[in-house]
């Protein structure tokens, strides 16, 4: 049989505005365990709190039937349109970068330089064109090392 129902004081009301405040919504058994709230609402369940607190505040306060706290889509949007950030204009231009091995057989290609060219003008020439990490230019030195090493041939 269930208990019957006791009217709340003031001070539990107190107790669970202040434990809403400091926790949040739906940290109802947080706020039950808090020393500093325990003693007020001592005989209030997780779930009378969170009947209360529905009450309190006019009615749905954006947690579902379990107490689990439901995202106010409206906030999180407004929130990610205040922090939002127009990608520069040269980002936007990039392609996703091919492999290495591609990009570099495209520099040589490319680059009309009669006594060839080096890992920095490469990086210069390929670094507008593509969406590349921020440590492109090491990688593509050591690419070009392996490929040396290894004896690959430049085939136009």
């Amino acid at each position: 049989m269930a208990k019957p129902k006791q009217k709340w004081t003031p001070e539990e009301e107190e107790a669970l505005s202040a434990g809403v405040e400091k926790y949040g919504l739906g940290r109802w058994k947080n706020i039950l365990t808090d020393p500093q709230f325990a003693s007020p609402l001592a005989n209030r369940s997780n779930v009378d709190l969170k009947d209360k607190w529905r009450n309190l505040s006019g009615g749905d306060y954006g947690s579902n039937s379990r107490g689990n706290v439901r995202i106010n889509w409206f906030e999180e949007i407004n929130k990610l349109l205040l922090t939002y950030q127009e990608p520069s204009k040269s980002s936007v231009n990039k392609r996703r970068a091919p492999p290495y091995k591609a990009m570099i057989y495209e520099a040589l290609s490319s680059i009309d330089d009669p006594k060839g060219t080096d890992a920095k003008t490469m990086v210069k020439f390929l670094e507008p064109k593509y969406d590349v990490t921020k440590n492109f230019r090491k990688l593509l030195t050591a690419k070009l090392r392996n490929l040396v090493l290894n004896g690959a041939e430049w085939r136009p």
